[in-house]
C-alpha cells in the first residue's frame, strides 16, 4: 500500500451527523461509520486499517455494499484502483 496522508475527518457539518461517529477497530480515530466497514455490530473499520489488519485479499473480498460507500481519501489510488478493477467500487 503506498504511503497515505492522514485519514479524513469525519463530517460534522450537521448535527445528525454526531450520531454516525465511530471509533475505528483498529487506529481508535473517529470515522463516519457510514464511510467505514463494518464487521459487527458497532465494530467498524477505516478502510485502509481494515486493509492493514486483514490484509489486500481480504479486503478485496468484502461485498459490494462494503467497499462501495469508503472514500478515496481513506483507501488511496491503490487499494481503489484494485476495487475498480474487481468491480466493486461505487
Amino acid at each position: 500500500m503506498s504511503r497515505l496522508g492522514p485519514i479524513p475527518a469525519p463530517d460534522l457539518s450537521k448535527a445528525h451527523d454526531i450520531r454516525h461517529l465511530s471509533a475505528c477497530a483498529h487506529c481508535g480515530e473517529m470515522g463516519d461509520d457510514r464511510r467505514m466497514i463494518r464487521s459487527a455490530p458497532r465494530t467498524d473499520w477505516h478502510g485502509r486499517c481494515y486493509a492493514k489488519r486483514f490484509g489486500r485479499k481480504a479486503f478485496l473480498a468484502l461485498p459490494r455494499e462494503q467497499t462501495e460507500r469508503l472514500m478515496f481519501g481513506d483507501i488511496g489510488p491503490s487499494l481503489m484502483r484494485a476495487l475498480v478493477n474487481r468491480g466493486g467500487a461505487a
